[in-house]
């Protein structure tokens, strides 16, 4: 991907081009949905409503409210 100047919204993540299930790119496309263009309500899409996500420096996330407030 390439990046962008300011203020200015990234494009989508490129659509796979294979079929069938790829879990990085499932992973790699989360992450630039979800935090570089701030779509949070993907969260609710990509993750189970009960996640437990163990982050950097001991962090825990518990659910998908969780999930979405920075870090």
């Amino acid at each position: 991907m390439k990046r962008v100047a300011g203020q200015t919204v990234p494009l989508p993540y490129p659509l796979p081009t294979h079929d069938g299930f790829d879990p990085e790119d499932f992973m790699r496309r989360g992450m630039h949905e979800i935090w570089n263009r701030r779509m949070l309500d993907q969260v609710n899409t990509d993750y189970t409503p009960d996640v437990l996500c163990h982050a950097f420096s001991a962090k825990e996330r518990h659910g998908v409210g969780d999930l979405k407030v920075p870090f």
